[in-house]
This record gives structure tokens, sequence and C-alpha cells, in this order.
């Protein structure tokens, strides 16, 4: 667990190993039966990539998944999407994120609670998401939150509750990133809490002012080790 920490990306490496636990006690809430709506993505080219919202509200209880013709990251959905045309996006309901094969269905891979693209975007997370994940030891593939960013910084806040199984809770880009937790983010059995990737690890600031909870022998915090530098 981590508490109250400024990590800058440079030495988080550090930290990549810890709060990790051999059994695990954590588990993810019971998947609604219905939700208040479901997006999803069944081709690469000629469907939307996420929704045209900029909030879901404190009443809504949303799904996002891929069908598996999506075959990459950057064809992944999105439930909310922050662009240079809407540069701040909200969280304060629940978002579901199912990936790979979940009970008797096999989705895409590739998708995301939460994203944004491009110079100055702003994603916040003031309740819940949930991304439960079955692909093997690509925990990358799906993600509760991630920015591919630009020349100027662009910020992502956890208020509230990430909880990923399989899957990561933030991944950035190399450009100007910077990701603050002041809520709770949990990682049951496998994943990561933050990853880093295959990323320029100098070009992104990592704040927790929360509690980041690994429980599972191949659940961890952090993970830089596929890190180019830093």
């Amino acid at each position: 667990m981590f508490q109250k920490s400024l990590i800058a990306i440079s030495v988080i490496a550090a930290f990549a190993s810890t709060a990790t636990a051999a059994t695990c006690t954590l588990t993810l809430p019971e998947q609604p039966s219905t939700f208040t709506d479901t997006f999803y993505r069944d081709t690469e080219s000629g469907s939307a990539q996420w929704t045209e919202k900029t909030e879901v509200s404190p009443n809504e209880t949303v799904l996002v998944y891929a069908t598996t013709n999506i075959k990459s990251g950057a064809t992944a959905p999105a439930y909310l999407s922050a662009t240079p045309d809407r540069k701040t996006v909200t969280n304060k309901g629940d978002i579901w994120v199912l990936s790979g094969k979940i009970g008797d269905t096999t989705y895409g891979k590739y998708v995301e609670g939460m994203n944004g693209y491009g110079d100055g975007v702003t994603l916040v997370n003031d309740k819940n998401i949930y991304v439960n994940a079955s692909n093997g030891y690509n925990y990358e593939s799906a993600k509760a939150m991630s920015i591919t960013g630009g020349s100027t910084l662009s910020t992502a806040v956890n208020n509230g509750t990430i909880v990923v199984k399989g899957a990561s809770g933030f991944v950035p880009s190399e450009d100007n990133i910077q990701f603050t937790n002041k809520g709770r983010i949990e990682v049951i059995e496998k994943g990561y809490g933050i990853s880093l990737g295959n990323k320029n690890a100098n070009n992104n600031t990592m704040i927790n002012e929360g509690e980041i909870v690994a429980d599972g022998s191949l659940a961890n915090a952090f993970s830089t080790s596929d890190a180019k530098d830093g």
C-alpha cells in the first residue's frame, strides 16, 4: 500500500514491485445485471470510438467493451474521452469495463473506461471505475484511465475508486502527463495500479495522495518494467 507520496517517474522503479501479496482477499463487486447505458465498438473504422458525453452522472452505471474485431489499443473504445474539442471529461457514476473472456462471453482485449488525446486535456474520476479483464499477462490492453499527451501538460485525477483485475488503473503516454491519485486504486489478483508500458519515463509525474493496494502474487501497484528511460 502506498499513501501520500510524490513519485517522480525517474525514480518510480524503486517502488515497482512493492505492495504485492501472495494471497488475494480483495474482490470485484458483483457486476450489475443491467446498465443505464452500454457503449461498444465492433469495427476499427466507420464506428465511433467513444461517446460524445462529457460526464457520467451520479445516477448512471454504464458499460464499455470492444468486440474481438478491435485489434489494437489505438482503436480501442472508451466510454469518456477528452480531446482538444472536449477538454475535460468527468465520471461521477459507475463505469464498468469488460475485456477478454468473462463468464461465457469473450470480449475484445482493447478497451478503456476514460481516455484523453492531445494538448491540455483533463480526466477526472469522482466515483467508481471497475475493470474486469482476462487477457493472460497483457494487463495494459484494458485500462481504467489513460492519456496520450501532446506538447502541453495533460492531467488525470482519481478522486474516487478504481478497481482492476487483470488490467491497469492508469497508463500514460510519454508526453507531458501528470496523474494524481487522491482516492483508492485496488489491483486484484493480477495487473497494475499504474503502468508506464514502453514509455520514456522522464516526461511524466505520478502523485499519490491516497491509497494504492495490490493484492495478489501478480498484482503490482506500479510497473516500470518496460520503461525506456528514467
